[in-house]
């Protein structure tokens, strides 16, 4: 069983170590999760879009 001692210690000096990110990660890690969700929207229509014209079958929305 780990000490809660230890415990405690490993989080203090997890936060000591973490900062703040700076405006420009943000914004980096913003346009990479739009750019995702995106490209998986992209992938999704395509597949609908295939379904749709070659087999004629419109798959059920939710």
């Amino acid at each position: 069983m780990v000490e809660f001692k230890k415990v405690r210690s490993d989080f203090t000096r997890m936060v000591r170590l973490s900062k703040k990110p700076s405006r420009k990660e943000v914004w980096l890690s913003l346009r990479i999760c739009i750019l995702g969700m995106v490209a998986i929207g992209l992938i999704a229509f395509i597949i609908k879009l295939v379904f749709t014209l070659v087999i004629g079958f419109v798959p059920p929305t939710a």
